[in-house]
């Protein structure tokens, strides 16, 4: 699967309401964190929830964490 329509995928799963991406905006912008990593770090988990082991979670995380350096 092409990685931009799995990226379309993901995002329409963790579709977040108005209110509740306002709320997770405030909420990263108090705590300097980037709402992208945020929303990164819920596909991981949501990706991988369904799994009793869940097998290459360390390096799903250490992926996303790559891609913000400045933390």
């Amino acid at each position: 699967m092409d990685s931009n329509v799995r990226r379309q995928l993901q995002e329409a799963r963790l579709r977040l309401g108005a209110d509740d991406q306002r709320r997770l905006e405030e909420v990263c912008q108090r705590h300097q964190i980037p709402a992208a990593l945020l929303r990164e770090l819920m596909i991981v988990e949501d990706d991988l929830s369904q799994m009793g082991r869940r097998h290459g979670l360390y390096e799903r995380l250490t992926e996303v964490l790559a891609k913000f350096p400045a933390l």
